[in-house]
């Protein structure tokens, strides 16, 4: 059996979908190679009589990733076996980055005390962002973010860092400690965002 390239790390969040089930599980470990032991969070009904076919998502540095396979076992207690299908062993969504303005606080620490700004993004993805900061700011600079993504959920509080600074105060970062969730949600937004602009323009284009 070929080993995916990515696969999700022990007690990672992960979802299984299963027989039009979408479930949350964590990761307990990987049992032997391509064999992976998962943690059902919720109830699953249904599921007796294994194998199914079976998709594990998850979230990674890259993107969304999907590993296909078979629900090999289920011990009825919210342990379940999961086992890569060899032939089609992922498929991944790589990091979309899209041109969106968003509210976002930054603060930073000076020689003269902790500053702050609030001010927008320029552009988002799950890796990072484009935003509008001061004038000063270099490289390497350690900044924390707080973002609204207007989703209904809380405001995401992540660190980043200063990478390239562009006509002086626009300023590209990196995400530097960001959970999985909190990159599947922006990773999410920013697929669910560009599907909606795509239809937009297409609408434009037919006179709708």
């Amino acid at each position: 059996m070929p080993a995916p390239s990515v696969v999700p790390r022990r007690l990672q969040r992960v979802t299984l979908a299963v027989r039009d089930h979408e479930l949350p599980a964590l990761v307990e470990g990987e049992r032997e190679p391509g064999l992976w032991t998962l943690v059902l969070l919720v109830p699953a009904s249904g599921l007796a009589g294994t194998p199914f076919p079976a998709c594990l998502k998850f979230a990674g540095e890259r993107g969304l990733h999907e590993l296909h396979g078979t629900l090999a076992a289920n011990d009825g207690q919210g342990r379940v076996l999961f086992a890569v299908r060899a032939g089609k062993v992922e498929q991944r969504r790589e990091l979309v980055r899209v041109d969106v303005m968003l509210p976002v606080v930054l603060r930073w620490q000076t020689t003269v005390g902790v500053r702050t700004l609030r001010t927008t993004t320029l552009d988002l993805s799950g890796g990072g962002a484009l935003v509008v900061g001061p004038a000063g700011m270099k490289p390497g600079q350690p900044l924390t973010v707080c973002l609204a993504l207007g989703d209904g959920g809380p405001d995401l509080l992540l660190r980043a860092e200063v990478v390239r600074v562009v006509e002086r105060t626009r300023l590209a970062l990196r995400f530097t400690d960001i959970s999985d969730r909190q990159r599947e949600r922006i990773i999410r937004f920013t697929l669910r965002y560009q599907r909606e602009q795509i239809r937009r323009r297409r609408e434009v284009i037919s006179g709708g």
